[in-house]
Order: structure tokens, then C-alpha cells, then sequence
């Protein structure tokens, strides 16, 4: 039988612990951040009757931002499609409704909370259908396909060209000089191209995944559970984007220097700033700030609820100094390089005109 000094001990450790349970449950009562606060995810009036006269001002301004952004999209919609070689034109405008997607995205996450997930996971797949409509413009600025090929294997691109071999493949940009690199072959560009196609596809199907296990309830944003399918999906998205992301970058660093005449650098700061904004930006917030406790928790608004409607806000406004700046580079005329098969028949020559820095373009006037 247990002695009588054992089963003091034993109570007075339970009757501390419970003493610590009670403080701590005192203390979050008394903030006000229960675990119903926690999980609490409010409807649109619920939501908008616990910000009262600032929830109503959040709106009308973020109302004013979607509201712009639109503006803004159409007038350079219009343009695009009336000005713009006919080359280019189908992937410009699929490039440029990325603004006004993410804005709308960002608009109806601010209305209803309890969509954010879908709403999160609508704007990464049309950032990653985008992305890929953006090396299909490359490849159109290039004149084609074959222009891409052909520029690679010409002997001054071949520094722009450097394809980091696998397993380096994680080593762009600040390890450059150590990891092993050699001019792009065609088969690398292709699987290049690959890399980029895949992630958009993938990305869908998860979406259909994710969408079936949020309605059964097996799906939890921000759980890493073994038991949660957030955990795998977010995994499996992170990988399929990071090889995407690398092989958009060789593309990007390989396109630079030949492309400057369409203005190639700021309109892929301006596609990629989105691309920060939408995923950096929220696992800053999400992963850091929140579990951090640097997000404040304002009952009947838990710290998730006001993470999601910064992270909102931020983006609306962040679209609508983006779309300022893209509509700029996006309207100013640009070179047509002459296809393949009308002046250079003969890819040698071609190849040697890269090499000798003799081009040929010609000028499309814009009005």
C-alpha cells in the first residue's frame, strides 16, 4: 500500500496542477481569448458588427482599391487588345488578369472569412496559371520556340543560359559559385518549360483535394497534424511551386539581357512582387507573427481572423500600386522579332547572328 507521505505528495501535485489550469484559463478569460474566440470565424455581419465604424471604413477604402484595380485592368485590356502584336496578345492579357483575380480574391477574403481558405487557394492557382502564361509570353517576345532553342546554344547567351545540374538545383542564387554549372542544352530548356507547366495542373488537383477534405472536415488551415490533410497538401504545393519558381527563374535570367527592348525587366518585377506578396507575405504572418502572439487577439476577433484581414488589406492596396506600374510598361510599344521560317531559314545563320549581336527586328508602332 502506498504510504501516507507518497499520497500527500501525489494531492498536493494535483491540486498545483490544477491551481496552474485555472490561472491559465483565469488569465485567457480574463483577455477575453478563449478557445471559442480561437475558433470563432464570423459571417459577414458578425464580422463587420465586432469592427463597427472601422470595419465599415476598412470596407469603403478596400472597396475603393478593388474598385480601381478594375478601372485600371480594363483600360489596359483595352489597349492590349488593340494595340498589341496579335503574337503576344492572347498571353499579355492572360498575364495581366492577375491583378484584378488576386484583387478579387483579396476583396471577397476581407467579406467572408469563412472562405479565406478557398479563397487562398483560388488565388495561388490563377498565380500559378499565370506564371505559366508568362513563359509562354517569353517564349513569344523570343519569336517562338525555336528562337528560344536557338538563342540558347549561341556562344554569348551562354552565361545567361547556366542551368544549375541536379541535386543543385536549390543553389539559385546566393551559392552560385559553388555549385556546378554548363551551357543550357534543348532537352534542359524543355524540361524547363516542364517544371513550369506542371505546377499550375498540380496545383489544381490539390485545390479539388483540399476542397473535398474542408468539406468532410479532414482539412484545417494552418494544422500540422499527421491527421490533417493540410499538412501534405502544403507540402506537396511548396515542392511543386519551388521547382516551378526555379526553372521561372533560369528562364527569367536567360531572358534578360535579350529582351530588353520589350521591357522585360519591370514587367516581371511587377508579376513576381505579386507572387511575394501573395505567399511570402502570408507564411511571414501566418507561421511567424500569429504563433509569435505579435498578432493581437480582439474578441469576438481571434488573432487568425485579424491576420487574414490584414493580410487582405495589405494586398489590395500592394495590386493596386502594382497595376499602376505594370499598365505603364504594358502600353509602351515593342519590338517584333521576325519569325523563323520568313528571314532565317537556316538556324546556323541565325545562331551566328546571336553570337555577332545582329538581331534582326523590326518596330511595331503602337498608336
Amino acid at each position: 500500500m502506498p504510504s501516507l507521505d507518497s499520497m500527500e505528495d501525489l494531492s498536493s501535485g494535483t491540486t498545483t496542477m490544477m491551481a496552474q489550469n485555472m490561472s491559465k484559463h483565469v488569465a485567457a478569460s480574463a483577455l477575453g481569448c478563449t478557445q471559442a474566440v480561437l475558433d470563432f470565424e464570423p459571417s459577414v455581419f458578425e464580422f463587420f458588427r465586432a469592427l463597427g465604424l472601422a470595419g465599415w471604413l476598412l470596407l469603403g477604402v478596400a472597396t475603393v482599391a478593388f474598385l480601381a484595380i478594375l478601372i485600371m485592368f480594363f483600360e489596359l485590356l483595352a489597349h492590349v487588345l488593340k494595340h498589341t502584336h496579335k503574337r503576344h496578345r492572347s498571353a499579355t492579357v492572360c498575364v495581366i488578369t492577375v491583378y484584378p483575380v488576386l484583387g478579387l480574391c483579396a476583396y471577397l477574403g476581407l467579406l467572408f472569412q469563412k472562405a479565406n481558405t478557398f479563397l487562398d487557394a483560388a488565388a495561388q492557382l490563377w498565380f500559378a496559371l499565370c506564371m505559366w502564361q508568362f513563359l509562354v509570353l517569353t517564349l513569344s517576345y523570343f519569336g517562338g520556340e525555336k528562337r528560344f532553342e536557338a538563342a540558347a546554344e549561341a556562344k554569348d547567351l551562354r552565361m545567361g543560359w547556366e542551368v544549375y545540374v541536379p541535386p543543385f538545383t536549390c543553389c539559385v542564387p546566393c551559392c552560385k559559385k559553388c555549385c556546378p554549372t554548363h551551357a543550357a542544352t534543348r532537352k534542359q530548356l524543355r524540361l524547363v518549360k516542364t517544371m513550369v507547366v506542371q505546377h499550375p495542373w498540380l496545383q489544381a488537383i490539390l485545390s479539388i483535394i483540399m476542397l473535398t477534405l474542408w468539406i468532410e472536415g479532414w482539412y484545417t488551415h494552418m494544422s500540422l497534424s499527421p491527421y490533417n490533410g493540410y499538412l501534405y497538401i502544403y507540402l506537396i504545393s511548396n515542392f511543386s511551386f519551388g521547382s516551378a519558381l526555379w526553372a521561372f527563374i533560369v528562364a527569367f535570367r536567360t531572358s534578360l539581357s535579350q529582351l530588353q527592348d520589350f521591357y522585360f525587366t519591370p514587367k516581371i518585377i511587377t508579376f513576381q512582387l505579386c507572387l511575394v506578396f501573395l505567399r511570402l507575405q502570408a507564411l511571414i504572418v501566418n507561421s511567424i507573427l500569429v504563433p509569435a502572439g505579435a498578432i493581437p487577439c480582439l474578441p469576438p476577433i481571434s488573432p487568425k481572423v485579424f491576420a487574414n484581414t490584414l493580410l487582405n488589406s495589405l494586398l489590395l492596396g500592394q495590386l493596386v500600386i502594382l497595376i499602376v506600374v505594370a499598365r505603364v510598361y504594358y502600353k509602351l510599344p515593342t519590338p517584333e522579332i521576325l519569325t523563323f521560317d520568313t528571314k532565317k531559314d537556316n538556324k546556323t545563320d541565325f545562331i551566328q547572328d546571336c553570337q555577332d549581336e545582329k538581331i534582326v527586328i523590326r518596330t511595331h508602332i503602337q498608336n
